[in-house]
């Protein structure tokens, strides 16, 4: 058996692997901004969460027919991703249920068969989490009343 065939052929598998794997990721994005359209509209958020999973899914479409089956994609895909469960959680006012959604992401980036991905959607989740933590920290709330309908910054300093 030649060698280099097969590490060719393995090469051509994982590459295959990994187109496919975008789709998955794309469905997931496309499924993850319709739950968060479906909160805003149930929390009387339709306006951030339209603008926020409209921004994200155009990301993602653009990704996709760009660059699909790439280091590209492998990279970006995880952070939309974790950018739609963001913004279920601050659609959902941070409840823990909707913090199991980062789970559930990085356990579907395994699809891609690479660490990175896993270590970017990581990274990304972390670095939400200490952003919202230090605005909470300086005064900032990170939820907004939910009679406010406006597509306007959704984290806003507390004045009382």
């Amino acid at each position: 058996m030649d060698i280099s065939r097969s590490k060719a052929s393995a090469s051509l598998d994982l590459h295959g692997l990994r187109r496919q794997a975008d789709t998955w990721m794309m469905g997931a994005l496309a499924l993850g901004c319709l739950v968060a359209v479906a909160l805003g509209f149930v929390q009387g958020l339709a306006g951030l969460a339209l603008a926020c999973a409209g921004m994200l899914l155009a990301a993602g479409l653009l990704l996709y027919t760009a660059a699909r089956g790439t280091l590209l994609a492998r990279c970006a895909f995880p952070v939309l991703l974790m950018g739609a469960v963001a913004l279920q959680i601050q659609l959902g006012m941070g409840r823990i249920e909707y913090h199991f959604g980062v789970f559930v992401t990085l356990a579907f980036l395994l699809l891609y068969r690479d660490w990175k991905p896993l270590a970017i959607g990581a990274g990304a989740i972390a670095l939400h989490h200490i952003a919202f933590d230090r605005l909470q920290a300086l005064g900032f709330r990170s939820t907004a009343p939910p009679s406010r309908t406006s597509p306007s910054c959704s984290c806003t300093r507390a004045t009382s």
